[in-house]
């Protein structure tokens, strides 16, 4: 009867309750919107990290731990291949490749500027460089580079670029290479810095037949931990096996704290809405003095009248913040189809940021903010209520 009671007075004043539950919807849409925009943009950070620079686990030398960022082409895990074959064997291993890479002048013609080499198995490397293509024919042999890259240089397809490097050995080995392909990843530091070779080229080229400088695991875990202990205890002795969580080192817990900062600011969101169903429920109450005043000289009890009006502010922020959330996720959910295009900003920057930013669709955003909407609001609620239910009946008459 009670629940009836206070239903019946949200609409005793439609226009201000409509006011107070759009200021809820909008914040619903707001914070289901900005917790997936926002772990979107962190997952996809993350997973480019994994992708591109870490894999789940990435075995090297320990040497090359300390000089990793000189691309060193003569820290050399031998016998890789049957390396491999062990690492496959470990429970929770999903893909285990080799890469190979090295730092390089690439040139064509006066123009010359800098670039990363990587070698990979083309066919076979979750880098999907065929289905990345942006002009050109995939075949399992020659140079695919990214597509900023041979802006650079003015490369094109059909062209012969001179590859010259150190090698393993120290020397210096040249090689030429056709272009058979314009590589776009959607992402500034590898369309801008990268290009591809098979693998198998890339040793040819550094001299180090039967050997590789990084393995890449990737794992079927969120905790990378228990497989990279199981995959050091079988390495030999030089070698280590870093988890991501490692190598990125603070910037992985920076990633971490953004996400609880992300649900905070969600709730500070609609907190400072559900003010509005403060001054709503205040207005309404002293609008109501009389209706109380009787209400208690019937026999009413303080904890029903309180019960009454912290459920009066609880339907109108529930009903806003459940249309409101339903709305944000349908907002997030074509957002995500249709992506946010940031090349031009995003052009330049190191870390490995996607041009087409896409916000995270887990339904979990839609529960949580439905869930906070209806604590918060009838927390809001509750405090105005206090007040109604201290009022005695003879107290709410004479402030009429």
């Amino acid at each position: 009867m009670l629940f009836k009671f206070a239903f019946r007075n949200v609409f005793r004043n439609r226009r201000r309750s409509l006011l107070t539950g759009l200021a809820i919807f909008f914040a619903g849409v707001v914070s289901v919107f900005s917790m997936g925009y926002m772990n979107g943009v962190l997952d996809m950070m993350m997973g480019n990290f994994t992708k591109y620079q870490t894999g789940s686990i990435k075995v090297t030398t320990e040497d090359y731990v300390e000089r990793g960022k000189f691309l060193p082409v003569d820290e050399l895990i031998y016998n890789s291949a049957e390396l491999i074959d062990e690492i496959r064997k470990i429970e929770g291993v999903v893909s285990v490749e080799e890469r190979v890479r090295f730092g390089i002048l690439l040139g064509r013609g006066a123009k010359t500027v800098t670039a990363m080499g990587i070698g990979v198995d083309l066919e076979k490397t979750c880098l999907d460089i065929k289905n990345n293509l942006s002009e050109g024919e995939f075949s399992p042999e020659g140079l695919y580079i990214g597509v900023k890259l041979a802006q650079k240089i003015g490369a094109q397809i059909g062209d012969e670029l001179l590859l010259a490097t150190n090698t393993s050995e120290g020397g210096l080995n040249g090689m030429k290479f056709r272009v058979n392909g314009l590589i776009q990843m959607q992402v500034a530091s590898m369309d801008e810095r990268v290009f591809y070779i098979a693998e198998k080229d890339a040793k040819k080229l550094l001299k180090m037949k039967g050997a590789s400088t990084e393995i890449y695991v990737f794992t079927d875990r969120d905790d990378m931990m228990p497989v990279s202990e199981v995959l050091s205890s079988r390495l030999d002795k030089g070698l280590t096996a870093r988890t991501a969580k490692e190598q990125i080192g603070a910037y992985w817990d920076m990633v971490v704290s953004y996400k609880g900062i992300v649900f905070f600011i969600e709730i500070l969101i609609l907190a400072l809405a559900s003010f509005v169903v403060v001054n709503t429920m205040m207005q309404s109450i002293f609008e109501r003095l009389s209706e109380i005043g009787t209400l208690k000289a019937l026999g009413m009890t303080d904890g029903e009248i309180q019960r009454s009006f912290t459920m009066e502010g609880g339907i109108i922020g529930t009903f806003g913040g459940i249309i409101g959330a339903i709305a944000g996720y349908v907002l997030t959910l074509w957002v995500n189809k249709v992506g946010i295009n940031m090349e031009s900003a995003l052009s330049g920057m190191d870390y490995p940021m996607t041009y087409v930013i896409r916000p995270y669709t887990g339904i979990e955003i839609l529960f949580i903010t439905v869930f906070l909407a209806i604590i918060v609001t009838s927390i809001a609620a509750y405090f105005p209520a206090r007040y109604a239910k201290k009022l005695s009946a003879a107290e709410a008459l004479r402030k009429l």
